[in-house]
């Protein structure tokens, strides 16, 4: 069994808890875990961008949940008429569902200026008057901050290893330069099988015949990211999760990895995959 509050990686035996206590240990004293399970986030924003002064806002959000997720990505909606004269696409306004997820999860701001006399450093509840005077162009800014993170693959060695049966993704969450925290997430290595599977079920396209063409619709199934996510899990490092968990609980642990950061990963591990005959 795993002490609360420590660095989380695989569901530890509990026979071995001596030994994994110890590496928690260490592990803790060199790294800065990210709060697995934090329900709350504060996200500051510079709404002057380009200025000689920064101006910062800050929104507090809190995680969204898998299924508001999953509603965001199936009301994006990418739009593309074939017809004899060539292919075009229509007219998209994908920002709507993001505008709408930002209501659901606003909990409060900080910075903002209003005729109550109430000073801009003192947060305010956002309220269905307040999400009105807010920008969309702010709302997107601190989602986007949300969700701000560079993946990419942890090379063992210089040549590719068709016998490794695991590949490690290393997640920096922030700032690329400077990324408030550092996940490494290890899975299992798809088969081709596996892969050609999730090529195929990653979007729903539906085709509808129209005057001298047809229209295809193509949205994105968040679905198939997590499924993918979830059944090559390995482990995870450099997190912290405060709920004491043992092997049996898995599923915990997976419920609490956010399924925007599964995403990344899997978009990650798939394009290891591509190739091409020069860099």
């Amino acid at each position: 069994m795993m002490e609360a509050g420590t660095l989380t990686t695989s569901l530890i035996p509990t026979d071995n808890a001596a030994v994994a206590a110890a590496a928690v240990a260490a592990s803790n004293e060199a790294f800065k875990l990210f709060p697995l399970d934090q329900q709350q986030f504060e996200i500051s924003i510079n709404v002057r961008p380009g200025a000689d002064k920064p101006l910062f806002v800050t929104h507090v959000l809190r995680r969204p949940t898998e299924a508001e997720l999953i509603e965001r990505d199936q009301a994006h909606v990418i739009e593309t008429v074939l017809s004899n004269k060539g292919e075009y696409s229509l007219p998209e306004n994908n920002d709507a569902p993001d505008l709408a997820l930002w209501q659901k999860i606003a909990l409060a701001v900080v910075g903002y200026k209003l005729a109550d006399g109430r000073p801009a450093t003192e947060p305010r509840s956002v309220t269905a008057e307040l999400m009105q005077k807010i920008p969309a162009s702010h709302k997107l800014a601190a989602l986007s901050g949300l969700y701000a993170s560079e993946c990419e693959i942890v090379a063992e060695d210089d040549a590719f290893d068709l016998e490794n049966e695991t590949l490690r993704i290393k997640q920096s969450l922030g700032t690329k330069d400077k990324p408030d925290f550092v996940i490494e997430h290890v899975l299992r290595v798809p088969t081709e099988s596996e892969r050609t599977k999730f090529l195929r079920n990653r979007q729903t396209r539906k085709t509808i015949g129209v005057k001298k063409g047809a229209k295809v619709s193509v949205t994105e199934n968040l679905k198939t990211y997590i499924d993918f996510y979830n059944d090559h899990f390995v482990l995870i490092n450099g997190v912290s999760f405060t709920q004491t968990l043992i092997d049996s609980q898995r599923q915990v642990l997976l419920a609490a990895i956010d399924a925007q950061y599964k995403r990344q990963v899997v978009e990650c591990l798939m394009k290891s995959y591509e190739a091409a005959l020069q860099d």
